[in-house]
């Protein structure tokens, strides 16, 4: 399987006419390579694709990258017993979980060390200030660290 990682948003919003185009006129193979779409944190689509076609897509200059799907091994195997998540559908009343609020009010930091702050991404244009319980470090003050 082939992942399409992303997709300049122009070209995403005719996602589906893209796919149709490559395997054109086989529509139900079209139909049935798509697997999942992504629309969330990138713009692009998981699908079943031979080599070929996969080489096809890339080479489309509003596609960003193609990657190949290969299998992972899971590493957290006991996570949901050590927090004590659920046993049975009931949340057990020490739990992490449930002493945490269910994840209320929570703030999750993402370190990446390939961000470009320059990238109008990263840009903090109408986000309010710093709430007063965050507890980072911001070595700058050239923007607000949101």
């Amino acid at each position: 399987m082939t992942m399409v990682k992303e997709l300049r948003k122009p070209i995403f919003i005719k996602l589906q006419k893209l796919i149709m185009n490559f395997f054109n006129p086989i529509y139900e193979k079209a139909r049935g390579a798509m697997i999942y779409s992504y629309t969330r944190n990138i713009n692009g689509f998981a699908a079943i694709l031979e080599e070929k076609e996969a080489a096809s897509i890339a080479e489309h200059p509003e596609v960003v990258s193609v990657l190949l799907n290969r299998g992972r091994n899971l590493h957290t195997t006991h996570s949901w017993e050590f927090m004590s998540m659920e046993y049975n559908g009931v949340v057990p009343s020490e739990s992490l979980f449930r002493k945490a609020r269910y994840g209320e009010d929570v703030i999750i930091g993402n370190l990446d060390s390939g961000v470009w702050p320059e990238s109008p991404s990263f840009r903090d244009e109408g986000i309010g200030p710093i709430p007063s319980r965050w507890k980072g470090k911001c070595p700058t003050t050239d923007f607000r660290c949101n």
